[in-house]
């Protein structure tokens, strides 16, 4: 039998699967730093480790303001996620192609993440959670940052590779005419 709920539950429900998703983002950006290729996209991981172990300290600060013990919830969509990024680093060398499937799969995170926080951002102000809503908004601004450094990182890549490729290309060209010379 399903039970009446509140937007009060369902808020306390989001902020559960949220933490467990921190908490799941906090054992996998170790690894996925550990596999970039470019010292630039490990630095952001880095950075973004240390953003998520405030994250989890904002839902805790939460948590304990709603009188609850901080515990999580599995989202199985954001395992889906983060498994997909294990099987990247599994199956690929280290190289820009990894570096850019690593951004990339972060950044869908990043974008499940917004939205997670944008939803609990509305719920804390319609229940005139003011301090929840505060951190959350926060955690959120803070997630819109880093997709936009992944995708700068991802354009950069692919651009940098791009001009490599271009530059052996015109090297090849060159050396043919000089041969014909």
């Amino acid at each position: 039998m399903k039970k009446d709920t509140k937007f009060e539950d369902l808020f306390e429900r989001g902020l559960e699967t949220l933490y467990e998703a921190e908490t799941q983002i906090l054992a996998a950006l170790p690894k996925m730093m550990a596999a970039a290729s470019s010292e630039e996209l490990a630095g952001a991981f880095s950075s973004h480790l240390e953003e998520t172990r405030q994250h989890v300290s904002r839902l805790e600060t939460i948590f304990e303001q709603m009188g609850e013990e901080p515990r999580g919830r599995e989202s199985e969509g954001l395992r889906g996620l983060l498994a997909d990024g294990d099987t990247i680093i599994a199956d690929m060398e280290k190289s820009s192609t990894l570096d850019v499937g690593l951004a990339t799969g972060a950044r869908k995170v990043e974008h499940w993440e917004m939205v997670a926080y944008e939803s609990m951002c509305a719920m804390a102000e319609m229940l005139g959670q003011h301090d929840a809503f505060d951190l959350l908004q926060e955690t959120l601004e803070e997630e819109n940052e880093a997709d936009e450094t992944l995708a700068q990182m991802v354009e950069s890549i692919l651009i940098g590779d791009t001009t490599e490729e271009e530059e052996e290309i015109e090297e090849v060209v060159e050396e043919t005419e000089v041969e014909e010379l």
